[in-house]
């Protein structure tokens, strides 16, 4: 039987607090090191709305190459150096900045079981395939933290210009994947991975959700609350 699992990563198998805004507030304090802006502020400046991500309904296929998609996101990036008071030629000097903290491998933290879990489900013949609303150089931080060689294939926004729940990206998925037999989503956001997956005629298995009693949450076919407990559901559901 082909097996496969579609992973999440952010919140699925990692977690990195405040990744954006922290890693902006660096930036800034790197280059205007007395200007007194905190965390908080950042947090509260940043357009969040304005990443791809957050707007699925719109298709990204003209920002598709690395440059092109970080062009776009450096543009929030200078609208909240602005929207903090600081000068255009402080918000140049930042803004380029901005990438490299956020590639930065030490801001990603592998939750406990990860790495467990996914060499279990390879030994027992699951594939793995990175599904993720995120930039484009995904595969290279996860080759960074130890977990590049379990996946088979990445199918990543930024390198497709959809963004999940688009039911485009996830039958680029199946498709990067072969049409398997049986397959599932992996994921933390109810309504981004689960719903869009079971849209898309893929059943969702909800992990590590903090919002598990929310109406989306409830849409889940499946969960389980901790990653640990994930090797233990499949072999359930395909008793």
């Amino acid at each position: 039987m082909d097996k496969v699992l579609f992973w999440d990563f952010h919140g699925t198998l990692t977690w990195a607090d405040s990744l954006w805004s922290k890693s902006l507030h660096q930036a800034a304090l790197a280059i205007v090191p007395g200007c007194g802006i905190t965390v908080q502020q950042v947090r509260d400046c940043l357009d969040n709305d304005g990443f791809p991500w957050h707007h699925p309904e719109k298709t990204y296929l003209q920002i598709t190459e690395p440059a092109a998609w970080w062009n776009h996101v450096n543009r929030l990036f200078y609208t909240t150096c602005r929207r903090l008071g600081l000068t255009d030629a402080e918000a140049c000097q930042i803004v380029p900045q901005v990438r490299a903290r956020i590639l930065d491998l030490g801001n990603y933290q592998l939750f406990d079981s990860a790495v467990q879990v996914l060499s279990d489900l390879r030994l027992n013949g699951w594939r793995h395939i990175i599904l993720s609303n995120n930039f484009p150089e995904l595969p290279d931080i996860c080759e960074g933290i130890g977990i590049g060689s379990f996946f088979d294939e990445y199918i990543v926004s930024a390198r497709v210009g959809y963004d999940k729940p688009r039911p485009e990206i996830f039958r680029l998925a199946l498709d990067a994947a072969g049409s398997p037999q049986t397959c599932f989503m992996i994921g933390d956001n109810p309504e981004v991975d689960i719903i869009g997956a079971q849209a898309a005629g893929i059943p969702g298995i909800l992990v590590n959700c903090r919002k598990s009693d929310g109406a989306a949450a409830r849409q889940a076919a499946f969960r389980c609350q901790d990653l640990g407990q994930l090797s233990a559901l499949l072999s359930n559901l395909l008793a």
